[in-house]
């Protein structure tokens, strides 16, 4: 699932639980409840074109993103996850550093709420 609307990219910018950057990468996650409308974890990206002036490298990026997340999601707990590229990276680095970044926070979330429920496995 995405992140559709401005409002949901704001409630992450303005409230996130972890905020991690490394590399190209930041990412800004918060942990939403179980009650709400789906328990599935969300992905928004963010993109900047000052780094990244072509729309192909822009999208490629994207992709490998997207790519990534889907075969974590199901391992996730439900987030929202916003990802700010700033420059451009090697598709195959920029997974790598993803998977990693993910992982940690994710290890960062589980930690600061005192959760055994919150894990992610990324090397299935």
């Amino acid at each position: 699932m995405r992140l559709t609307c401005a409002s949901q990219y704001q409630d992450v910018f303005k409230s996130a639980d972890v905020v991690r950057a490394q590399g190209p990468l930041k990412l800004r996650i918060k942990l939403r409840d179980e009650n709400c409308e789906t328990a599935n974890p969300r992905l928004g990206l963010v993109v900047a074109k000052k780094g990244i002036r072509l729309a192909v490298k822009r999208n490629q990026m994207k992709r490998t993103i997207r790519e990534h997340f889907r075969k974590m999601a199901d391992s996730l707990p439900p987030i929202d996850i916003v990802v700010q590229i700033f420059r451009w990276v090697e598709p195959e680095k920029l997974g790598a550093e993803f998977d990693e970044c993910l992982q940690r926070s994710v290890r960062k979330l589980a930690h600061k709420t005192k959760s055994n429920a919150i894990s992610v496995d990324v090397n299935e």
